[in-house]
């Protein structure tokens, strides 16, 4: 039987409503140190709102969610978790550059390391052509890319992703997966959103499917082909959209929060599922 040391997070029966949206109704998984673990389910089945809980900028009400043994929000927790939203965030008159170490300071980083860990993120993903651009200047996936090394450098073990490769081009999705598989070798825990199928066959070894605020499935890629496909439509992105299929969502869980999340896509073939 594995202990609770083993786990970066445990999510335990959570609840979440917003006015007359349940957008929570059972959460409940676990998520093991050093491994990417994937969240996945169709629109306004609550993985937006359940990251936030994590991160703690919203309570559950009613549930249990631990990281690395601490409630979110816990003082502990700040520069060992880091959160990239959906939406890009950050301040529009100061440079890319300025937008990562100003908030990692905040974080209380110490500045050296904020420095030298930039320029290392900076040239991996091939943007230190940015490093002097104004924020409002950059399109939306350089804005995304600087969000990204911004949650790696606060997150020394913890890393929420939402969406970390929803729109950037391929060469640079390519290098993002590249990067968050060799933060996950070097130890770090993530636990990332997608509807990219790339992202999911390339990066995750366990997933947790949501819908309608439920959990109805966690374990690994291989375990969730088996439950979801037959022998002659074997693949993880049949499985997704025979356990979507097969647990029909009500229309008013459509949370506000998530109506940004697209439909399932291959970022192979460009259809959309």
């Amino acid at each position: 039987m594995q202990s609770n040391q083993e786990f970066a997070l445990i999510i335990h029966n959570v609840h979440k409503h917003f006015r007359n949206v349940q957008a929570l109704r059972g959460a409940s998984f676990l998520v093991e140190k050093g491994t990417i673990h994937a969240l996945l389910g169709p629109n306004g089945a609550g993985k937006t709102t359940l990251l936030r809980i994590i991160a703690g900028i919203i309570k559950p009400d009613y549930g249990q969610v631990i990281a690395f043994n601490m409630p979110p929000g816990s003082p502990e927790l700040i520069g060992l978790m880091g959160y990239m939203t959906q939406n890009t965030v950050g301040y529009q008159n100061i440079t890319a550059w300025k937008n990562v170490t100003l908030f990692a300071e905040i974080a209380g980083i110490d500045k050296q390391m904020i420095n030298e860990k930039t320029e290392y993120l900076f040239s991996e993903l091939e943007i230190m052509n940015l490093k002097s651009r104004k924020f409002k200047e950059l399109s939306g996936g350089e804005k995304r890319t600087v969000n990204l090394i911004r949650t790696i450098i606060i997150g020394d073990k913890l890393l929420l992703l939402d969406e970390p490769t929803a729109g950037l081009d391929l060469e640079r999705a390519a290098k993002v997966r590249k990067l968050i598989q060799k933060l996950s070798k070097e130890g770090r825990t993530i636990l990332l959103s997608s509807h990219i199928v790339t992202d999911l066959e390339n990066l995750s070894q366990y997933i947790t499917i949501l819908h309608s605020g439920k959990t109805i499935f966690t374990g690994t890629k291989e375990q969730a082909i088996d439950t979801f496909t037959t022998d002659e439509k074997r693949s993880l992105e049949n499985a997704l959209l025979n356990a979507f299929d097969n647990n029909p969502s009500q229309n008013n869980l459509n949370s506000a929060e998530e109506t940004q999340e697209g439909q399932l896509h291959s970022e192979k073939t460009g259809k959309s599922i």
